[in-house]
């Protein structure tokens, strides 16, 4: 496991059990075109929507808060990384970038490089694109603690 976490976000809305003649209903943060969309499970194995992860918990909250139209508990979870993804090789990888690089060329970059491995798995690609953000953003920090 690494020590870079990265995150995805659940609302939490509703009283009581469904089963029970109750509203309540879990929903996950799911990436929808360019964007983000609170959606059931169901819906989104429908939609194939895959599950929208983030490289830091402030990014993940600030997102689900612009994407919440229930108005309900929304919690940022660290997610375990699955072990298929190369961790160690993407950390040397996005070392190797300039600081200065964009967001979206370092997640493309590292979505590009995986997909053939990964048969384009969304969530595979996903979780690999937040970490490799996530490594992107204690390059950043480095530089500005150091003032470089």
């Amino acid at each position: 496991m690494t020590d870079r976490p990265i995150f995805h976000v659940m609302e939490f809305a509703g009283r009581g059990d469904a089963f029970f003649g109750g509203d309540a209903a879990d929903w996950g943060l799911r990436r929808v075109g360019d964007g983000y969309q609170f959606m059931s499970a169901f819906d989104a194995l429908l939609k194939k929507a895959p599950t929208a992860y983030f490289p830091t918990k402030d990014e993940a909250e600030a997102a689900a808060a612009a994407s919440s139209t229930r108005n309900g508990l929304i919690s940022a979870m660290e997610k375990r990384i699955d072990p298929k993804i190369p961790t160690g090789q993407i950390e040397w990888f996005v070392q190797h970038l300039h600081v200065g690089a964009t967001d979206d060329e370092v997640s493309s970059e590292i979505v590009a490089r995986l997909t053939k491995a990964c048969d384009g798995d969304a969530d595979i690609l996903g979780q690999a694109g937040a970490f490799a953000l996530a490594c992107h953003r204690a390059n950043q920090d480095l530089v500005t603690k150091f003032r470089l």
